[in-house]
């Protein structure tokens, strides 16, 4: 809720829109997975942070270059993102329910991969409607912006 003082100098409530209130949800939801990191994610990668960049949520994820040939996953992004979606449509309740939330802020996600000696990076990035056209939520219809 935001009090504003009006030009008479008596206090007026404005209630936030729903795009505030969801956004302000996720804004939540992304510092309490930053709790959690750095996280394993699988051999070789490292979740290190979740932050929101423009109309993306963004993991950062750092790449052991002895596992992970940062040259190979960039010629691979299709498949990484191929891989990816497949892991979004089936995923656990808990990550549905945080895509969930990006949607209905109007957020895509987006990951990216990060060499740990090199340095060099490989974005992966799932639009809002991407997401929501891959979403196997139902009464999912409102458009993204």
């Amino acid at each position: 809720m935001v009090v504003d003082k009006d030009m008479e100098g008596e206090k007026s409530v404005e209630e936030k829109s729903p795009e505030e209130k969801n956004l302000s949800f996720l804004k939540k939801a992304i510092l309490e997975a930053n709790d959690s990191y750095p996280m394993n994610v699988e051999e070789g990668i490292i979740a290190k942070k979740c932050y929101l960049d423009g109309e993306y949520v963004m993991y950062d994820y750092e790449c052991d270059e002895d596992v992970i040939d940062m040259d190979i996953l960039s010629q691979n992004k299709s498949n990484v993102k191929r891989v990816i979606k497949k892991n979004l449509i089936n995923a656990d309740a808990e990550t549905l329910m945080f895509k969930r939330m990006c949607e209905k802020a109007n957020k895509g996600i987006g990951y990216k991969y990060i060499g740990k000696t090199s340095g060099k990076a490989v974005l992966i990035k799932f639009s809002c409607q991407e997401l929501k056209n891959n979403s196997k939520i139902s009464g999912i219809d409102k458009k993204c912006k």
